[in-house]
């Protein structure tokens, strides 16, 4: 029975050593398996990361654009207050140069003055005159 012994011992090795190799194949089909999870969560994270700096970007980028709209809001408000002001100047302007000439009399006002200004030298009395019937 030694054979035996030593053959069914031999025996026994054998299927405890193909035991523990199915179960180290298996250890490393799940490592495997652990290390491939990993990566997918390497890779997710990564894209993450990614997006979160795309959508920081474009925010940023909205954040420019708002402002220089509120730029060009701004220079147009003052360029309308600048027509404004240019607009009452001239009507300003427009009623001073209105007033003057209400003020100035016409072409036809100062022919006239001019006419009945001018005396006839027939209707003046000399100096001379007017000096002596004064005594």
């Amino acid at each position: 029975m030694g054979p035996q012994r030593a053959a069914d011992g031999a025996e026994r090795q054998a299927v405890s050593a193909e035991r523990q190799a199915v179960s180290a194949e298996r250890q490393a089909v799940s490592a495997e398996r652990q290390a491939v999870s990993a990566e997918r969560q390497a890779v997710s994270a990564e894209r993450q990361a990614v997006s979160a700096e795309r959508q920081a970007v474009s925010a940023e980028r909205q954040a420019v654009s708002a402002e220089r709209q509120a730029v060009s809001a701004e220079r147009q408000a003052v360029s309308a207050e600048r027509q404004a002001v240019s607009a009452e100047r001239q009507a300003v302007s427009a009623e001073r140069r209105q007033a003057v000439s209400l003020r100035r009399p016409s072409a036809a006002a100062i022919t006239a003055r001019s006419r009945s200004a001018v005396v006839p030298l027939t209707n003046r009395k000399p100096a001379v005159s007017a000096a002596a019937s004064s005594k």
